[in-house]
């Protein structure tokens, strides 16, 4: 972490990050398979 960086610095950074492991985590399905997206193995099929 930045040393210079200040608390409101730190959070949204810290959101963004958050953020974006949420999407990845609905774009893996994680949690609920049903919703993973296919992949080209299983789209040759």
């Amino acid at each position: 972490m930045d040393k210079n960086m200040n608390t409101s610095e730190f959070v949204e950074r810290f959101n963004e990050t958050k953020k974006k492991d949420e999407q990845n985590r609905k774009r893996q399905g994680h949690g609920n398979p049903a919703k993973k997206l296919a992949s080209k193995d299983q789209l040759k099929q």
